[in-house]
């Protein structure tokens, strides 16, 4: 598909961006207390390499970070507007660069690291470079690993008659 084709959105697609979202935003709030704050730990980031997999799987994980940071003790426009926003260029960015998938989830990391040491910065006045590179430290190891639990679930789904793969 060229840049300036438009994708045609199944009801299929539709149904398997809303389990994304679901699943990050469920795993998101199981782990509430260290998945918000000024350090960290979403273990939902083990999604994050569905990117790779299609943009339908992109609008599930931007639906499923908004979702998520509903119980943000920062909620504001930064959680909800610009974290999603980040959320969907990265993803966008990955998938892009899906042909490298160590290549495409070290920069999805990267990205996330800078968005949201920005809006550490802004919102809480932590030094946006330490803060960054402590979100990209946390971010990389859970993507990486998250390239093979990603294969691993969608495999694991379609031979139990799921096919979120598709």
């Amino acid at each position: 598909m060229s840049g300036g084709e438009v994708e045609s959105v199944s009801r299929r697609d539709w149904t398997r961006a809303a389990l994304v979202a679901a699943l990050y935003a469920v795993v998101t709030w199981a782990i509430a207390p260290w998945a918000f704050g000024i350090l960290q730990f979403r273990a939902s980031e083990l999604l994050k390499p569905l990117a790779l997999r299609g943009r339908k799987y992109i609008a599930g994980l931007t639906a499923g970070l908004f979702l998520a940071n509903l119980a943000s003790p920062q909620i504001g426009v930064w959680e909800l507007l610009l974290m999603p926003l980040a959320c969907y260029l990265g993803g966008e960015l990955a998938y892009r660069l899906r042909a490298m998938p160590w290549l495409a989830v070290t920069v999805y990391a990267a990205w996330v690291g800078v968005s949201v040491g920005a809006m550490l910065h802004w919102v809480v006045g932590l030094p946006w470079l330490v803060s960054a590179a402590s979100v990209f430290a946390a971010e990389l190891p859970l993507m990486l690993v998250g390239v093979k639990v990603t294969d691993y679930l969608l495999r694991s789904t379609q031979a139990g008659g799921i096919d979120l793969a598709a």
